[in-house]
This record gives structure tokens, C-alpha cells and sequence, in this order.
């Protein structure tokens, strides 16, 4: 299988506010998000015999 691995970092704030160096600790915070997702494949064969007449 195959599996991936992602992490989204973002800052969410108050405009103007979170962006000033002192005031952003009061007015915004960082937001993280990790995700993981995993592709399995499976393979079945079949064998399909005939009578074959003489």
C-alpha cells in the first residue's frame, strides 16, 4: 500500500492585530494539523476453467 503523511501549519488571528509582534500573542494563535491517509490494493485472480469436449 501506499501511505502519505501531511502536516498544515497557519496562523488564524484578528487582522492588523496579529500581525503586530507584541499584540499578536493576545489576538491570534497557530493552528497545526497533521493527516495521514493510506491506499491499500488488492488483487484477486480467478481462473476460469472450461471441459473441453474430445
Amino acid at each position: 500500500g501506499f501511505k502519505i503523511k501531511s502536516t498544515d501549519k497557519k496562523r488564524v488571528g484578528i487582522p492588523l492585530l496579529s500581525n503586530l509582534p507584541v499584540l499578536s500573542y493576545l489576538f491570534g494563535y497557530n493552528s497545526s494539523r497533521d493527516r495521514t491517509s493510506e491506499l491499500t490494493v488488492l488483487i484477486n485472480f480467478v481462473e476460469e476453467k472450461e471441459d473441453k469436449e474430445i
